[in-house]
This record gives C-alpha cells, structure tokens and sequence, in this order.
C-alpha cells in the first residue's frame, strides 16, 4: 500500500483552485478575477478603481485617473469666507436657529449663520466680554470684564440696552425658552434678570453658603448655576464648600451636597496636614440630562457623582 505525501501535488493541482475559494461564477465576483492560467487573482479586487473621461474606468493608467476626467467629476469652489478681528475671547450657539456668536479680544461680535448670514456688533468701547448667551432665539446678551450687561437684538441687529450690575459677576445661567438670565456674583447672592422687561426681579437668593451651612466661611462666590434639565423650578447653585438644589417655587433649599474627605484619604489640598478631614472647594457642578444625578467637579481634580434626590454620594 502505497501512500502519497500530501506535501507534493503535480502542477494540475496547484493551479486548479480550490472549490471552497471558487464557489463558481457567485465567489468569483468577490475574491477576484480569473487568470489566464486558471488560478485567482486578488490584484484585481484590491486594485483602487481609474477613471477615464466619460466616467469609464482605465484599469491601466497609472496615475489613477486621466487627465481630462479630474476637471469634469470634481469641482470645488468657495462658498463662504468668514474673517475676525481679533483674537476670540469666547463663544455661544444657538442650537434652534443654527447661529453662532464669537466675540473678539477687539471688542466686536460675530454672529453667523447659515445661509451665509454674518452681523457684527461693534461695541462702544473695545473691552473684553466673559459670557456670551442666546436668550429665547430673539437676544443675545454679552458681559464684559467690566460687569457691563449688554443685549442686542437679532431682529434689528442693534444694542436694545446697556446697564451695569449690582456686583461682580462670577457666573450666569440661561434657558433657550425663557427671558431670565441668572446672574451669580462675587459675594454669594444670585439675582434673576428679566431680558424682555430690561429690569431686575425682586427675587433674590442668598448666600446660602454662609447662612445655612458654614456660617464661619465668610462670603463666599458663587462658583456655578445650572437649570434642572427636567424641572425648570429647580436651580442647581454650588459655592465653595457646598452643592445645592434650590427649589424657587417653595424658595427653599431640597437637597444640598458636601464633599468631606477623612484622614488619610487621597485628594484634597496636599499642603494641609492629611491626618484630619479636608473639603475641596467645588469648580462647578453639572446635572444629568435625566436630572436623577449630579456632578460635581473639585479643586484637587475630583469627580464626585451624587444621587440628585437622596444627596448620597455614589462615586468619587
């Protein structure tokens, strides 16, 4: 009995395919082109595709496509050309109508849109502006350095109103349905400014910081202000030491947070003695979109997640 090693097969074997690669007409279409002797040809199917002119492939040029079809397939023009100047300080986009708001360190305003829509707000005085915010699609408010209040109209694309406010202003707040825009300043009070009536609302909040929590701290700024995603008649206010969720129908405080790290953990400031407890200061604070959780961004690089209606702490 004589057997055959399988290391050597005659030469019509080698160049007859196999019938697992072949499959006929059906596999032939996608591993290749047949040779002239029998066997597949990958080169075929991995070769990238020359178009001649009249949209006709050239399987033969080598420069992959010929010269009078480049011209005729592609064509490529300036639509727009949009131009600042200045360096941008900072920015807003108005998701609704598509526009986007750039000032510039030289005390302009960019709007554009689309459509090739571009208007320019020159300011009275070249200053810098901090915030920049649409207000319900009809405003578009800008604070500079100086805590200088403007809105503009995007209707006649003219400044409606310039004031100065009450404070310092740390931070702000706004809704893209609603006229107010809350302002947190230096020393803890946050206040609601009513764009569309050009006045200040009565409605104030206090340093709750101060008068609730930690009564020893001093004043203390408002560090962040975030509207609840799914409840716009609760804020959420963080301040150095303490996170809070403000209900302004009852003017009362629902929940609150409070980062404490005990002896020997990781984080905090490294320069205090690590042997007692520690409370980095918040940065700012964030909710979810599902306003179940929050947030809250630390000194010392912390994250802590928190449950927004038991105020547990979840991870840190």
């Amino acid at each position: 009995m004589c057997i055959r090693d399988s290391s050597t097969r005659t030469r019509s074997e080698e160049t007859t395919p196999s019938p697992l690669l072949d499959g006929g007409d059906k596999n032939r279409g996608i591993f290749g082109k047949r040779s002239s002797k029998g066997n597949l040809s990958m080169k075929g199917a991995l070769e990238s595709p020359k178009v001649m002119s009249g949209g006709s492939f050239d399987s033969g040029s080598t420069g992959g496509y010929s010269s009078s079809s480049s011209e005729k397939l592609y064509a490529a023009k300036e639509l727009n050309h949009y131009g600042l100047r200045g360096k941008p300080v900072t920015a807003a986009f108005d998701f609704t109508q598509s526009l986007l708001a750039v000032a510039t360190e030289a005390g302009e305003i960019h709007v554009f849109g689309k459509q090739q829509v571009e208007v320019t707000f020159v300011l009275r005085t070249p200053t810098r502006v901090k915030f920049l915010r649409f207000v319900k699609g009809v405003f578009l408010i800008a604070i500079d350095n100086k805590n200088i209040i403007m809105v503009f109209s995007l209707y006649s694309k003219k400044m409606l109103t310039s004031l100065f406010s009450p404070g310092q202003i740390e931070c702000i707040e706004t809704d893209p349905t609603l006229d107010w825009l809350f302002l947190g300043f230096h020393n803890g009070l946050t206040m609601i400014y009513d764009v569309d009536h050009d006045t200040f609302s009565d409605f104030k909040i206090e340093n709750l910081q101060k008068t609730k929590y930690f009564p020893r701290e001093g004043a203390t700024p408002v560090k962040s202000i975030q509207w609840n995603p799914r409840d716009m008649a609760s804020i959420l206010i963080s301040y150095n030491y303490v996170t809070v969720v403000y209900s302004l129908v009852e003017a009362e405080v629902k929940q609150h947070f409070i980062y404490e790290l005990p002896p020997y953990a990781p984080g905090g400031e490294y320069s205090e003695t690590v042997m007692k407890h520690r409370k980095p200061k918040v940065v700012q604070s964030l909710y979810h979109p599902n306003s179940l959780h929050i947030m809250t961004l630390h000194e010392d690089n912390s994250m802590v997640f928190w449950d927004a209606n038991t105020g547990q702490l979840i991870q840190a």
